[in-house]
């Protein structure tokens, strides 16, 4: 029997100056990663932008300058979330949670979570790294793209 992942949790949120529908439009389909996420090379779907919908993520990560990702669209919520997880035949587990939250002053709060296989580390740095470097580390990245999100649509 396989050993259970060991998984890393890392979520931030953002206030993006812009109505809920604009930055959901925008964050829900992983076609459009490339334009907040910096270490996307390329992205491909399996079809139209629907649940059920696979998607081929390119990207730089560490060391490997071609890490490749498959999710799923498993979850749409018009205006409020998207869920993406890892098909089961994948190697490594990777679930991107996108939600979107109307504020009163007419911003959006967007909040993004990641959740991934531990292990996912060697083959990215090629060397294993701990839970605690993965998250400090990410979590700094990941600031970085809900800046980057932010000044585009704004």
């Amino acid at each position: 029997m396989a050993k259970p992942a060991e998984l890393v949790t890392i979520s931030k949120s953002i206030s993006i100056n812009k109505d809920v529908e604009v930055v959901f439009n925008l964050v829900k389909n992983t076609m459009n990663d490339d334009i907040w996420r910096s270490e996307v090379n390329s992205m491909q779907a399996s079809g139209e932008f629907e649940v059920g919908t696979v998607y081929t993520e390119d990207a730089r990560i560490g060391f490997n300058r071609n890490f490749v990702t498959r999710t799923q669209l498993v979850r749409l919520v018009e205006n409020k979330e998207a869920f993406y997880v890892t098909p089961k035949s994948e190697p490594y587990f990777l679930s991107s949670l996108r939600q979107v939250e109307k504020m009163k002053n007419g911003k959006t709060k967007f909040t993004y979570t990641v959740q991934f296989d531990k292990n996912m580390s060697k083959k990215a740095f090629g060397l294993n790294v701990s839970k605690r470097m993965l998250k400090l580390g990410y979590s700094v990245i990941m600031g970085q793209y809900l800046r980057r999100l932010k000044n585009y649509l704004e």
